[in-house]
């Protein structure tokens, strides 16, 4: 049975194989195939493998180079010189390769790692999608994208930082320079942060230096320095007796005035309760000028004041309008007048505006209607004291029948003017057949 060689596969048929030409011509074809054509050597030498082989040899102690007729020149050893190979340096130019394609990238992000195509948003969050292809637009699937993690987690915690803030309270007190905790409340205190105590003496202006940052449960703090001056040895002009009655070295609130407590002292007036019933009793504060001194008047004194101030300025007759009689003629009232002369004016005025309206009764005839179509006019005469500028009411008089009142809703009359003794009216709607009658009243 026929086996194959190792390198090039040629068929080796066994001693008892019959030989089979289409064996012996594959196995040239694969020779051949592997020699390949000694034409396309670059070397000098071109029909003779081995002397090809060995120029190749050459070459890496004499490498080719190309000469001016763009050639490669190789090392000959039969001439021991550089010969033109006829082999050109530089290949003719290929042809067109195809055409590319456009490619796109689009990125998306999510809060979460997307599990649906809802997850996905436009704005920067904790996983970046990515998609690169040929979509010229965002692929709008989740599944079209490869998704990252774009935020990490977050990191350890870093070691204690130098602090150089400065806190102050009254939590820390002594001088111990032992550093212990102590109820401060700061959340993050740093090693060198510094305490100021500004509570009660004798702790009050003393420092204190954190030793061991953290919370208030495991900061460590100890005494630092005095920052306020020794106590002083003079007398002053303020007596403890009244100013510090518990000799605590402070001034606080409740005896700064007089040695007296706040609630000694009215708050405000804007603090207060409003009070609408005012007794006699009840007291107001004023500042007296001619003593320069704070004093305060009962509501009874204040209104007796003030009732002797009002009857000096109004008397009792100029009140009751004693001697008062109505002005001949009307006049305007002047700014000097009394009250008395004023009201008389007034009076007189007012009694020459009241005179009394004037009724005219009259009927609107059928016949006396003009017009062939609508609006349709009628004037009323005989009508005395009336003017072109009278003022006046009209309406039908309490003496029409509902045939007329409907005669006159459906005429649609209405005055329109007057004149010297005339008042004209017009018909807007039918024309009436019925004569109507009205009632005008003139307005003075």
């Amino acid at each position: 049975m026929a086996t194959q060689t190792p390198n090039l596969n040629l068929t080796k048929p066994m001693g008892t194989d019959y030989v089979r030409i289409g064996d012996f011509n594959d196995n040239a074809d694969k020779l051949d195939a592997s020699i390949g054509d000694l034409g396309q050597l670059t070397t000098a030498e071109k029909t003779n493998l081995v002397g090809a082989i060995n120029e190749a040899n050459d070459h890496g102690t004499y490498p080719p180079y190309i000469g001016a007729n763009k050639n490669w020149y190789v090392w000959s050893s039969a001439t021991a010189q550089y010969v033109d190979s006829g082999v050109k340096a530089e290949g003719a130019d290929g042809s067109d390769g195809a055409d590319g394609i456009s490619a796109f990238v689009w990125i998306k992000w999510s809060a979460i790692q997307p599990t649906q195509n809802s997850d996905m948003k436009d704005t920067p969050d904790q996983f970046i999608g990515v998609y690169y292809g040929t979509s010229p637009t965002a692929p709008t699937a989740y599944t079209s994208y490869q998704w990252y993690k774009y935020k990490g987690e977050k990191g350890d915690v870093g070691n204690p930082g130098t602090g150089n803030n400065w806190y102050v309270g009254a939590a820390i007190s002594g001088t111990s320079l032992t550093p212990a905790v102590y109820p401060t409340d700061i959340p993050n205190a740093l090693i060198g942060d510094m305490y100021l105590n500004n509570g009660e003496l004798p702790d009050t202006g003393r420092t204190y230096v954190c030793t061991l940052g953290g919370n208030a449960a495991t900061a460590l703090w100890k005494y630092s320095c005095l920052l306020r001056g020794a106590d002083g040895n003079g007398a002053g002009d303020m007596l403890t007796s009244t100013y510090d009655q518990d000799s605590d070295g402070i001034v606080d609130d409740s005896e700064k005035l007089g040695g007296n407590p706040s609630t000694w002292y009215q708050q405000a007036t804007d603090g207060l309760s409003a009070e609408a019933a005012i007794v006699d009793e009840d007291a107001f504060p004023f500042y007296e000028a001619s003593t320069s001194s704070h004093r305060k008047a009962t509501w009874a004194n204040i209104k007796a004041v003030l009732k002797t101030y009002f009857d000096a300025l109004y008397t009792t007759a100029l009140l009751k309008l004693t001697g008062y009689s109505k002005a001949a003629s009307a006049s305007a009232i002047a700014t000097t007048d009394s009250i008395n002369v004023a009201l008389g004016k007034l009076e007189k005025g007012l009694d020459d505006k009241a005179v009394p309206a004037t009724d005219f009764l009259a009927t609107l005839a059928t016949a006396s209607w003009v017009g062939a179509s609508t609006p349709y006019t009628q004037t009323v005469e005989g009508l005395t004291g009336v003017t072109s500028t009278s003022k006046l009411d009209v309406g039908l008089a309490d003496t029409a029948t509902d045939a007329q009142y409907a005669e006159a809703v459906a005429a649609q009359i209405r005055a329109t003017g007057s004149d010297t003794g005339t008042v004209t009216f017009k018909a807007h709607g039918a024309k009436p057949t019925l004569a109507l009658p009205i009632i005008i009243r003139m307005v003075n």
